[in-house]
């Protein structure tokens, strides 16, 4: 297994586990307020909690995903929030359509479900916009950043042995004379991207930037 599928995959479990729970809280309230639908098979509502998470998931490691980088942080996540929610609608409705013809049911029944099919629609937005808001905020600050800080890493300090690797652009000073402030300050952003890649397929963190130099650090065991 490459370092960079088994990144993604890494990335894909807290995603799939998150969406997995809201369709069963989602299941649990359809429930309650529709008592005669009767609960779902908890194998089928974790299925549809899988399917939630794909658009995202196979989307977020797709070029699509590059083409928003640099556009404002706010505009990011609702251009992503809808283009993936649109991707979802159309996988959930074939599914449903598929499921109804293959039970017997008429294209009118189908009609009739749309509304509750909305209203997941509804609650996988609200989804979609926090798990990719929290992605853009961790690409922001740095990669683990926040759930090191969410989970007070940053409160407890202690002694770790690491290996810490410096690296920056050769003949930056020369390229900075030679180049319009804004295309040099775009080459050090396109550094910084190009750079993350490689340091997260090996397990390693970004400690810091400082001008166009990336202060890289991994556990002891890994960076070895």
């Amino acid at each position: 297994m490459s370092p960079k599928l088994a990144r993604h995959l890494r990335d894909a479990v807290p995603v799939i586990v998150f969406f997995v729970i809201v369709a069963l809280t989602w299941d649990n309230v359809r429930w309650y307020l529709a008592p005669e639908l009767g609960p779902r098979e908890p194998l089928t509502t974790t299925f549809i909690g899988v399917l939630l998470a794909l658009p995202l998931l196979v989307l977020e490691s797709s070029a699509l995903s590059e083409r928003f980088r640099r556009l404002p942080f706010g505009v990011t996540v609702f251009l992503k929030t809808v283009t993936y929610l649109a991707a979802l609608t159309a996988i959930l409705l074939g599914i449903g359509l598929m499921f109804g013809i293959l039970e017997g049911r008429t294209f009118g029944e189908f009609v009739e479900a749309l509304p509750r099919n909305f209203a997941v629609m509804a609650a996988a937005f609200l989804s979609y916009v926090v798990i990719i808001f929290l992605r853009q905020l961790d690409r922001l600050l740095g990669p683990g950043v926040l759930l090191r800080y969410v989970m007070g890493r940053y409160h407890r300090p202690r002694r770790e042995h690491r290996v810490f690797m410096f690296v920056d652009i050769t003949s930056s000073t020369e390229l900075s004379e030679r180049l319009s402030l804004e295309a040099y300050y775009g080459l050090v952003n396109d550094f910084f991207h190009d750079v993350s890649g490689p340091v997260l397929d090996t397990r390693g963190e970004i400690y810091q930037y400082v001008g166009d130099e990336v202060v890289i650090t991994w556990k002891l065991d890994l960076g070895v």
